[in-house]
C-alpha cells in the first residue's frame, strides 16, 4: 500500500489529470440523466385555476375521452366537454412532476363543465325547455295542450272546438347543463311558469297589495316581495309598483261555442205600505227563477277569457214575479236619528242597514227620505275628509270629518 501510495506521489502530474477528467464526465452524465431530465410539456387550466402538468394535449384530450364514457355512463346521456374553458402554458419541466392521471382525472372532473346532448322547445327563437328526448318535448307540448283545453261543466256543451299555439315553435337538439333537463311533471311544471313578465302599475284609489294581486291572478305575496321598498300599509294612489307575472313558454288559443244554461232572477215589485212599520217586510208572492240557454262563441288563452260574443238566448222557463211590501211608518229609532242629524220632523229611514233591497241585494247602508226639494246639509261643521263615487251601492257621496271625531 505504501508503495503504491508513493509511485502516485511520484507520476502525479499525470494520474490527477486523468482523476478530475473522471470525475467531471461522471458528474456530467449523472446530472444530465438523473437531476435535470428536462423536458417539453403544458401547464393545464381551467377557469384559471391548475389542474397539473402533461407532456402534450393528447394526454388531455384521451383523458377527457375516458372521463366522457364514465360520466355518458353514469348519467345513462350523451355529453360534450367544455373544452373552450381549457388553456394550455408551454413549459420546460422533468417527469417527475407530470400529472398522475388519477389526480389529472379527479381535477377534470371537479373543475371542468359539460354539457348533455338533449333536445329543445324552441319558441320564438328562444329555447325554453330541455328534455332527454324529442318524444318527451312532443309529449310536453300535448299535456299544455290539455292542460287549456276548455272542460264541459253541469249543464253545458262546447262546440266547434279549435286549438290554436300563438306561438312560432320548433323541436330541435340543443346542448344543456344535466340540472336543466326536465322530465314529466317536473317539465309542465316549468312549461306552465317559465316566462316572465315584469310590468309597472300604477296604484288607484282605493287599492291595495291584495287587490291589485286578485287583479292580476299574483300570489300577494310575490306582489309583496318584488316591493320590498314600500310597506304595504303605506301604499297610496299614485304608487309606481312592480308586478312579476308568470306565463307558459306556449300560447294555447281555443276558440269554441259554449252553450250554457243560466238562471233568470224573477222581477221584483215593491209596494209601500203605510199600515206597516219601515222595518216590516212582507212577501206577497214567491217568486221563482226561470231558465234560459246562452250560445256564445268564445276565444281563451290559457284560461283567460279573452273575448265572448252572446250569438243567442231561448228562454226555456219563464221567472215568475215576485212582489215584495215594504212598511213606511217611521220607528223610534227613526224619530232618534232625525232629531240627532236631521232638523226636526225632516226625513224618515226609507231603507235600513242590512235590508233585503227591491233588486235582491242587502242594503249596506241607510237611507233617509225627504221630500223633493230639500236641502241636504252637513251633519255639523267639519272637514270635507273624501268626494268620490261608488259603483258598489252608495253612487256620488261626501265624507266629513267632524270635531267630535264622528265622520258623516
Amino acid at each position: 500500500m505504501a508503495k503504491i501510495f508513493s509511485n502516485i506521489i511520484k507520476h502525479r502530474k499525470v494520474i490527477l489529470p486523468v482523476i478530475y477528467l473522471v470525475l467531471l464526465l461522471g458528474g456530467i452524465l449523472f446530472f444530465n440523466l438523473v437531476v435535470v431530465d428536462y423536458i417539453e410539456g403544458f401547464m393545464v387550466s381551467v377557469n384559471n385555476v391548475e389542474l397539473g402538468i402533461v407532456k402534450s394535449r393528447g394526454d388531455i384530450m384521451a383523458r377527457l375521452s375516458v372521463l366522457e364514457r364514465q360520466i355518458e355512463h353514469e348519467k345513462n346521456i350523451d355529453i360534450v366537454f367544455d373544452e373552450h374553458l381549457i388553456s394550455y402554458n408551454p413549459l420546460e419541466t422533468t417527469l417527475d412532476k407530470l400529472a398522475p392521471q388519477e389526480r389529472l382525472d379527479s381535477n377534470l372532473r371537479d373543475h371542468l363543465t359539460y354539457k348533455c346532448r338533449v333536445w329543445a322547445l324552441v319558441v320564438s327563437g328562444k329555447e325554453t325547455v330541455y328534455c332527454r328526448t324529442r318524444e318527451e318535448v312532443e309529449n310536453l307540448v300535448k299535456q299544455l295542450e290539455q292542460k287549456f283545453t276548455p272542460r264541459e261543466l253541469g249543464g253545458e256543451k262546447i262546440e266547434d272546438l279549435q286549438l290554436t299555439i300563438l306561438e312560432q315553435y320548433t323541436i330541435e337538439p340543443a346542448l344543456s347543463y344535466f340540472d336543466a333537463i326536465r322530465k314529466d311533471e317536473s317539465a309542465l311544471e316549468y312549461a306552465l311558469a317559465g316566462m316572465q313578465d315584469v310590468r309597472t302599475y300604477t296604484v288607484l284609489s282605493g287599492d291595495n297589495f291584495f287587490s291589485i294581486a286578485m287583479a292580476h291572478g299574483i300570489d300577494f305575496q310575490t306582489v309583496v316581495a318584488a316591493n320590498e321598498e314600500i310597506q304595504p300599509d303605506k301604499l297610496k294612489p299614485g304608487d309606481r309598483i312592480k308586478l312579476t307575472v308568470t306565463n307558459p313558454v306556449l300560447s294555447i288559443q281555443s276558440t269554441y261555442r259554449l252553450i250554457k244554461d243560466e238562471n233568470i232572477p224573477p222581477p221584483v215589485i215593491v209596494k209601500m205600505d203605510g199600515t206597516l212599520l219601515r222595518t216590516q217586510q212582507i212577501e206577497e208572492v214567491a217568486g221563482e227563477m226561470g231558465k234560459k240557454r246562452v250560445y256564445s262563441d268564445r276565444v281563451v288563452v290559457n284560461d283567460k277569457v279573452i273575448e265572448v260574443n252572446i250569438i243567442r238566448e231561448e228562454i226555456l222557463k219563464a221567472p215568475r214575479v215576485r212582489v215584495l211590501r215594504f212598511g213606511t211608518q217611521r220607528t223610534p229609532d227613526d224619530i232618534l236619528v232625525a232629531g240627532a242629524f236631521l232638523p226636526p220632523g225632516i226625513g224618515i229611514i226609507s231603507s235600513p242597514f242590512g235590508i233585503v233591497r227591491w233588486n235582491g241585494k242587502v242594503h249596506s247602508g241607510i237611507d233617509v227620505a225627504v221630500g223633493e226639494g230639500t236641502s241636504v246639509l252637513a251633519y255639523d261643521a267639519g272637514t270635507i275628509k273624501l268626494t268620490a263615487y261608488d259603483g258598489g251601492g252608495y253612487g256620488n257621496y261626501v265624507i266629513i270629518l267632524h270635531d267630535n271625531g264622528v265622520e258623516t
